[in-house]
C-alpha cells in the first residue's frame, strides 16, 4: 500500500478511536477535572460564540452572550464557527475541528516515534496517546488546548526533523505553527520558542537567521488581529487580553478550584487519570536524561520540552487541569522511547499491553482513569432546560444559581440573565470592568434597569461596543431575599430556581407566575403574562 494511502487510512482509524460517540454529551457536560467534578464551561462560551458567528456573522470579534470575547484570539471560535456553517448545527459540527486536531496531533507523535525508533514504537505512542483520558477528553471537546497541543507538535516534530531550521519549508512550517498556536492561546503558542532556546542550550547550537525568518511568519500571521482589536477595541482587548487573563489569572487569580499547591493539583491528576503513564516515564526518565547529556538530539529535544512545558504549566498561578494536556506528548514520546519499551522486543510486548490497558479504559465507565466516550453524566439542568426551551416563550429567562454551565447560552431562548447570590462579591472579582460596563449588575440596578441602561450603553460605546445587549446578562444578589424582591418587581420574567425558594415565596407570586416544579431539586417560575418579548439575542439554535 503506498505510504500516502497508509498515512491517510491511520488518521481515519484515529479520527474514529477520538471521535466515537462526540456528540453523545452536551455541551459543557463532560468533566474537563475528573477528579475535582468541574465540568467543561468554557465550551458553552466557545460555542456560543462560534453560533453567532456562523448564524449572524461578526467573525472579526468573537462575542458571549452579546459582550466581546477578548480573553483568547479567536482561531476555535472560527474553525467550529466555520465547521457549523458549512455542516449545520449540531454538536458534531461544534467539536469537529478540534477532533481533526487531535487526530492529526496524535498521526505526527506516531509517524516521530515511527522514524526516530520504529513501528513498535509508534504504536506503543499511538495507544498511550488514546488512552490517555485528558488526550481523549480534550480531543472531543470544543475548547483550546488541543489546538495548541497541535501547534507545538508541529513547530517541534519540524525542528526534530531540522534542528536549524535550515530549509525554507521547515523555516515555514516552524513559523505557521507558532502562529497558529498563538492564534488559539494567546502566548502559549510561544512555548515553541522557549523549548528550542533550551534544546539549542543542551545540544550547543547556535541561533541562526533562519529563526528571525520563522519569528517574522508568526508575526506576519498572528500580528494582524492582535493590530486590529489593539485599534479597533483597545479598552478592551487590553482589559481581557492582558489584565483578566495574562496578568490576573497568571499571577493573582481571583479564586482556585481547589486548595492544593501546583505541584500537588498537578502531579495528582498526572497520576490518577494516568497511572501506567506514569509509571513509564519514571522508567524512561534516567534514560532520557543520560542521552540529553550525550546531546543525542532527540532526547535533549524531549526534555527541554519536558521542562518548558511544567515551568509554564506551575509558573502560571490560576490551576487547570486542561493545561497539563501539553506535557502528554513529550512523556508519551519519551515513555516509548527510552527505557524498556524503547527496544524492538520491549515495543513488541508493550503493545498488546497497551492495547489492554486501552480496552480497559474504554470499559471501566466513570474512574478518573477511563475514557467515557461520551458516558459523562448529564448537567443537572439539561432536561428542565430543554423542555423550557421547546416551550418556545418569548419571556426572558433568569436563571439563580445556575447548574448548567451557561449552556442555555447556546439554547433558543429570546434572553437569558444569569442570577447569582454572591454576598462576597465573588462574580465580580473575574472580571471588575463588567460593573462598569453594566454586563454585571446589582440586584437593586436590576430593579432600575430601565433608568440605568442609558449609563451602561454609553460605557460600552466608549468600549466600542454600540450594543445594550450584554447589559444585566448577570446580576448579583445579596442575598435570596433581594431574589424573592426580584421576582415580584419582574412579573414578566420566567424565573429557573433552586427548591430552596419555594418556601420563601409570598403567596402573592401565584397572581404573576404559575410554579412548574422539575426534578432535580429545582422548579421554574412561569410568568402569566406571556405576552411580553424579550429583547432578542441574535439567532441561535439549538445543539443537536
Amino acid at each position: 500500500m503506498p505510504r500516502l494511502a497508509r498515512t491517510l487510512l491511520l488518521f481515519a482509524a484515529l479520527l474514529a478511536v477520538l471521535g466515537f460517540g462526540i456528540s453523545r454529551s452536551g455541551v459543557a457536560e463532560p468533566f474537563s477535572d475528573p477528579l475535582s467534578l468541574i465540568r467543561s464551561q468554557d465550551e458553552s462560551a466557545y460555542a456560543n460564540g462560534a453560533l453567532r458567528m456562523a448564524t449572524a456573522g461578526g467573525w472579526l470579534t468573537p462575542r458571549f452572550m452579546g459582550r466581546y470575547l477578548l480573553i483568547k484570539p479567536p482561531l476555535l471560535v472560527w474553525l467550529a464557527g466555520f465547521s457549523m456553517k458549512i455542516g449545520g448545527i449540531s454538536r458534531f459540527a461544534l467539536r469537529l475541528p478540534v477532533l481533526v486536531a487531535g487526530a492529526l496531533a496524535t498521526l505526527l507523535l506516531i509517524v516521530w516515534s515511527a522514524k526516530a525508533h520504529s513501528w513498535w514504537t509508534a504504536a506503543a505512542t499511538g495507544l498511550l496517546l488514546v488512552a490517555n483520558p485528558l488526550w481523549h477528553t480534550f480531543s472531543r471537546l470544543c475548547y483550546t488546548d488541543m489546538l495548541l497541543a497541535a501547534a507545538i507538535i508541529a513547530a517541534l516534530f519540524t525542528l526534530w526533523r531540522d534542528p536549524e531550521l535550515s530549509r525554507r519549508e521547515s523555516i515555514l512550517a516552524f513559523g505557521v505553527s507558532v502562529a497558529a498556536g498563538v492564534m488559539a492561546k494567546n502566548i502559549a503558542g510561544l512555548l515553541p520558542v522557549a523549548i528550542l532556546a533550551i534544546f539549542y542550550l543542551l545540544v550547543r547550537l547556535r541561533p541562526t537567521a533562519a529563526l528571525a525568518k520563522a519569528l517574522a511568519v508568526v508575526a506576519v500571521l498572528a500580528g494582524p488581529w492582535h493590530i486590529y482589536q489593539a485599534i479597533a477595541h483597545g479598552r478592551w482587548f487590553w482589559t481581557d487580553y492582558v489584565k483578566i487573563q495574562l496578568l490576573g489569572f497568571g499571577l493573582n487569580p481571583p479564586a482556585q478550584p481547589v486548595a492544593e499547591g501546583a505541584i500537588q493539583f498537578y502531579g495528582k491528576r498526572l497520576l490518577f487519570t494516568d497511572p501506567f503513564l506514569s509509571a513509564l516515564v519514571l522508567l524512561a526518565l534516567p534514560f532520557v536524561l543520560h542521552a540529553a547529556k550525550e546531546r543525542k538530539h532527540e532526547a535533549a529535544l524531549l526534555l527541554s520540552w519536558m521542562l518548558v512545558t511544567a515551568a509554564a504549566v506551575l509558573a502560571f498561578q490560576y490551576r487547570n487541569l486542561p493545561y497539563l494536556l501539553q506535557l502528554i506528548p513529550p512523556l508519551s514520546l519519551a515513555a516509548t522511547g527510552f527505557g524498556p519499551v524503547a527496544s524492538r522486543k520491549g515495543g513488541r510486548l508493550a503493545v498488546p499491553v497497551l492495547a489492554a490497558v486501552f480496552c480497559a479504559k474504554a470499559i471501566a465507565g466513570t474512574p478518573a482513569w477511563a475514557i467515557s466516550y461520551g458516558a459523562a453524566p448529564p448537567l443537572p439542568a439539561a432536561a428542565a432546560l430543554r423542555w423550557y426551551a421547546g416551550l418556545s416563550r418569548p419571556n426572558e429567562l433568569l436563571a439563580v444559581n445556575t447548574d448548567d454551565e451557561f449552556s442555555a447560552s447556546v439554547m433558543p431562548l429570546p434572553k437569558v440573565r444569569y442570577v447569582f447570590v454572591d454576598p462576597q462579591g465573588m462574580t465580580l472579582r473575574y472580571a471588575p470592568h463588567y460593573g462598569y460596563l453594566g454586563i454585571t449588575v446589582s440586584a437593586s440596578q436590576f430593579d432600575e434597569l430601565e433608568r440605568w441602561e442609558l449609563l451602561f450603553q454609553r460605557h460600552l460605546q466608549e468600549w466600542g461596543l454600540d450594543s445594550v445587549e450584554p447589559v444585566a446578562t448577570v446580576v448579583v444578589a445579596n442575598s435570596a431575599a433581594e431574589v424573592v424582591h426580584m421576582i415580584s418587581t419582574h412579573p414578566q420574567s420566567d424565573f429557573y430556581l433552586p427548591e430552596d425558594f419555594l418556601g420563601q415565596l409570598p403567596d402573592t407570586v401565584n397572581a404573576t407566575h404559575s410554579i412548574s416544579p422539575f426534578a432535580g431539586r429545582r422548579f421554574f417560575l412561569l410568568a402569566r403574562d406571556s405576552r411580553y418579548s424579550a429583547r432578542p439575542t441574535g439567532k441561535l439554535l439549538l445543539l443537536e
